[in-house]
């Protein structure tokens, strides 16, 4: 579990039910629907319903702080399948949306693009043990206490089993995430001091350190695009380059697992690198992940050699002294690119010399 520190959460004041107002350590959403690869992207929702007027669920979109998490519930697996942290507040944009409810349904509306507000994430973080609509069942008594009278909560608690409601976006008590071992990895808050009155709002505090990262969860390696659409690139260029990026994450992280090296995601603070290896004693190094064809392979070394020199750069201004390596799906071609990637200090690896590498380092 992952403690962070708050000071002055104050969100602004409006028509919406605030319950949360003076609950500093009430940080967290829950996101409902069936987004697919698209999942952890944003939130997004209309701003209006399909007549246009005002919905709760929707409007809840704005009250959601820099510093939030959101956690990701899909209505295909039925179960609560990952987190994310909020980044920055509501803004709008243009969003491709359909109601689910029944008004929706029974008026054949489909998706089209209207209106709308989205907020940004870091994330999505794959939850190691899926929250199960079962598992959630199991605690009805308790999640009726936790619900008490509570506006905005997100599952139907009544004669028939539970499920949730229909909504996309509602807000979860803290209690709700405390309940469920599952949700072990999701943050905590806890409060550092309450400031004076009148004092501007301040945005959640926390310290970027190696236990606040997210372990390391391996992506799908069988992406298929969904939808037949005027592509600018051939979807199964695509699908490959999302395969190959996640099977060689897999590989190093699980070579890495071998030489006592656990592998993790990025946390608050940190850059978007792919991975961190890291060991009991400290050591630590940023990993840069490109997949590559006969055809990309220098623009891809070229951008993979720059991200990984910035975010190396980066860890070391938070105090995180990192090696870096980038990885690539087989030896290059063009052997002097190892030549260059050593004079910067930087090992350019592939899944069967990742361990080599990482005892290198310990050498």
């Amino acid at each position: 579990m992952r403690v962070f520190a708050v000071a002055d959460y104050r969100p602004h004041v409006g028509s919406v039910e605030r319950w949360w107002a003076n609950e500093p350590y009430e940080r967290y959403w829950l996101e409902v629907g069936d987004r697919g690869e698209d999942l952890g992207v944003d939130l997004n929702a209309p701003t209006t319903n399909e007549v246009g007027g005002s919905f709760w669920s929707y409007d809840l979109v704005r009250e959601v702080r820099d510093g939030d998490v959101v956690l990701h519930y899909d209505r295909r697996d039925h179960a609560v399948v990952a987190w994310s942290w909020a980044v920055g507040t509501a803004w709008s944009d243009r969003v491709v949306w359909a109601a689910r409810g029944t008004f929706a349904r029974g008026r054949g509306i489909q998706p089209h693009e209207r209106p709308g507000m989205r907020v940004s994430f870091r994330g999505a973080f794959r939850l190691l043990v899926r929250l199960t609509l079962e598992r959630i069942r199991e605690e009805q008594v308790q999640l009726e206490a936790i619900r008490g009278n509570r506006a905005y909560f997100p599952f139907e608690l009544g004669s028939r089993a539970t499920r949730p409601m229909q909504g996309y976006l509602f807000k979860l008590p803290s209690s709700f995430v405390a309940l469920f071992g599952e949700l072990e990895e999701v943050p905590r808050f806890e409060v550092t001091g309450i400031p004076a009155a009148g004092a501007p709002e301040a945005a959640m505090e926390v310290t970027p350190a190696t236990e606040q990262r997210p372990m390391f969860v391996a992506k799908n390696e069988n992406v298929r695009s969904q939808q037949a659409q005027p592509w600018s690139r051939d979807p199964s260029e695509v699908d490959r380059a999302l395969s190959a990026h996640a099977r060689i994450e897999r590989l190093v992280a699980e070579a890495a697992a071998a030489e006592s090296w656990t592998a993790r995601g990025y946390g608050p603070g940190d850059p978007e690198f792919d991975l961190l290896l890291d060991r009991e004693n400290g050591s630590a190094v940023v990993v840069e992940v490109k997949s590559t064809t006969a055809t990309n392979e220098e623009k891809q070394r070229r951008l993979a050699l720059g991200q990984v020199l910035r975010y190396r750069q980066l860890l070391v201004a938070q105090g995180t002294a990192a090696a870096a390596f980038i990885a690539v799906e087989r030896p290059p071609k063009d052997r002097s690119w190892v030549d260059l990637c050593a004079s910067a200090g930087v090992a350019l690896v592939w899944p069967a010399a990742v361990s080599g590498a990482l005892r290198d380092l310990t050498s």
